[in-house]
């Protein structure tokens, strides 16, 4: 799902740390596995949002989290 060697900087972040790495893999895992309870085909959005999102939920979403 996510290639290290083909991987463009985001604002300024030139390579994900592992746990944004983890946690890219698991949302495209969540949503695989909500497509196939709902029987339709899995939406596939960009590796930049995915990654994106990942970035925003280890830096901001624990401390939502626990708020």
């Amino acid at each position: 799902m996510f290639d290290p060697h083909n991987f463009e900087p985001l604002n300024g972040v030139s390579e994900p740390t592992p746990q944004q790495k983890h946690r890219a893999e698991y949302y495209a895992a969540r949503r695989a596995r909500k497509a196939a309870k709902a029987k339709r085909p899995v939406s596939e959005p960009s590796v930049d949002v995915t990654l994106l999102r990942a970035q925003f939920m280890t830096r901001v979403g624990r401390f939502i989290r626990f708020a």
